[in-house]
């Protein structure tokens, strides 16, 4: 049947973050949680890779200035990350496209990949002296096997 899932193959997963950032430090996307303060890469606050996987993903991010009004971000992109026994790293390279920009053109995202800790991270770097909350997406499918 078409939603038989078949040996070896795991359902999509969508993984959804929210947080706020007030300086250019970049900050570690933490999974359905929000926070001010940069957050050091750990196993907790990212996007875990299993081992012998390979994930493909998908992701939209938006960016809003919230102390004042004018300034929101949009970015789209995709990738691939896998584990190889215990070797985390992107494929090729993670597309990111910005969609669209005003009052906060020098906020970025990333992505990329923590072999200590199995995960794909996203970083957010915001601007001085700019409260920006941000918003992302990441669409995630895996192959286990």
């Amino acid at each position: 049947s078409p939603n038989t899932i078949a040996l070896g193959m795991s359902p999509a997963s969508v993984a959804v973050g929210a947080m706020q950032t007030t300086r250019t430090a970049m900050y570690i996307y933490a999974n359905n949680s929000t926070t001010i303060d940069a957050t050091p890469v750990a196993g907790v606050n990212q996007i875990n890779i299993e081992t012998d996987s390979t994930v493909g993903f998908k992701y939209t991010v938006t960016a809003r200035r919230t102390d004042v009004d004018g300034g929101s971000a949009y970015w789209e992109g995709s990738g691939l990350i896998r584990n190889d026994a215990g070797t985390t790293e992107i494929v090729d390279t993670v597309t990111k496209t910005k969609i669209a920009s005003e009052g906060i053109d020098a906020a970025d995202v990333n992505f990329t990949a923590d072999d200590t800790n199995d995960g794909l991270i996203v970083t957010f770097t915001g601007e001085a002296a700019k409260t920006i909350r941000w918003y992302a997406n990441v669409d995630c499918n895996s192959v286990v096997g």
